[in-house]
């Protein structure tokens, strides 16, 4: 618990090696080894080392001594949210599932609102906007009903992601002033990002003053953390704050500070919407071929992401520049599919039912149907009949 309180409040390294000072001195068979891993776990997530992150929050769902159902719950969740921030979105949303399931016969309400958050994160940059809003809607419930701030803030991210998404930037601007009004940017930015696409929105709906009020205060925290995440976002905003206000020069500035930013540590998805960005921005200054180099990068990085709605904007903008006949990707193949999807769609191909599916993969039947939906879409399908063909030309391909 003091780990995630230090972690909270952006002590990050503090809280990291407290938890190892933990795993020092614990026997590994004591129950107490899960919680340090967890911890530790948590405080690498939040401070961008997404590697460490897997490998501890992995380890204590492999770990053979018996988790406690926080313990299974919450290490799911932070691993969700890692393969989020890692740009596997599928991955995020399996084990988001994984963990919800887990919760579908307890009544541990406090437990609820991380995965459903999680859930609905992935769904919204996946474009599944209506199953996005059920976990969001589901979250805030749970989130209300116990009143505490980290769960406040998953929670009410959820909303603010989805309209992100949707580029909706007079809702995204709503749920931000909410979330400032209940003063939620105490928590740290590394908790969960969610203040530069806010100040983004405030940027597109004329609210200048308040838009750099809020980057110059998470600019101020971000001080003592150095995350090339959330700097390649602030990057991004600031960009649009200076294109918004007729400053050329400042916003080529931003993007040019964003795009100097390590491209693995920034994160796939913000380095993606940093090009996306600037590829736009460019293009508006009437500098095509510039513009084009930064939207090719973007467009493959979101669609290795599967990052739908922003692809579909990126794909907009690349038309505009004129420099290539428009285009329609085709669907996937196998390889597009995750290791679970994989496992799924065999499975039925085979003749399986949902429910022996669910039961042979300890899963839920909620969870073999969601799995379903993303196969058919991916593969370009609407039935287990097509689905067994696409699967089997792939083979004899």
């Amino acid at each position: 618990m003091l780990c995630h309180g230090l972690a909270l409040l952006n002590r990050f390294e503090e809280a990291r090696l407290r938890a190892e000072a933990t795993l020092a001195t614990v026997h590994p068979s004591r129950h107490h080894l899960a919680d340090a891993r967890l911890a530790r776990g948590i405080a690498c997530a939040w401070s961008n080392r997404l590697d460490d992150a897997r490998r501890d929050l992995s380890a204590v769902l492999g770990a053979s001594q018996e988790r406690s159902l926080m313990q299974a719950v919450t290490a799911r969740a932070h691993l969700a949210d890692v393969h989020l921030r890692d740009g596997r979105l599928a991955d995020a949303s399996d084990v988001a599932d994984e963990a919800i399931d887990l919760l579908e016969d307890s009544h541990a309400v406090w437990l609820t609102p991380l995965p459903h958050s999680v859930a609905a994160y992935a769904l919204a940059e996946a474009g599944e906007f209506d199953r996005a809003e059920l976990h969001a809607r589901i979250a805030s419930d749970s989130a209300a009903a116990i009143q505490n701030a980290p769960a406040m803030i998953w929670a009410e991210a959820a909303w603010l992601r989805l309209a992100d998404a949707r580029a909706d930037d007079a809702q995204v601007v709503r749920t931000g002033d909410r979330m400032l009004a209940a003063r939620l940017d105490a928590v740290a930015e590394g908790v969960n990002h969610w203040r530069a696409s806010y100040a983004e929105a405030l940027a597109r709906v004329d609210r200048p003053d308040d838009a750099a009020a809020v980057l110059e205060a998470l600019e101020h925290q971000l001080a003592q953390a150095g995350d090339h995440s959330i700097q390649c976002e602030i990057a991004r905003a600031r960009a649009v704050l200076a294109a918004r206000q007729g400053d050329a020069e400042g916003a080529e500035s931003a993007i040019d500070q964003g795009l100097a930013l390590d491209p693995e540590l920034s994160r796939p998805l913000p380095r993606a919407r940093l090009e996306l960005t600037a590829g736009s921005h460019l293009r508006r200054l009437g500098r095509r071929s510039t513009a084009a180099e930064l939207l090719r990068s973007a467009e493959q990085r979101l669609r290795r992401i599967g990052a739908t709605p922003w692809l579909e904007r990126c794909t907009r903008e690349l038309d505009a520049c004129g420099l290539r006949p428009a285009r329609r990707s085709g669907p996937a193949s196998e390889a597009s599919l995750t290791s679970h999807e994989r496992r799924v769609a065999h499975l039925v191909s085979e003749g399986r039912t949902n429910r022996q599916v669910a039961d042979e993969l300890y899963v839920s039947i909620k969870t073999v149907e969601s799995h379903l939906s993303r196969i058919y879409t991916k593969l370009g399908v609407r039935s287990r009949l097509q689905m067994a063909a696409a699967l089997r030309a792939a083979q004899d391909g």
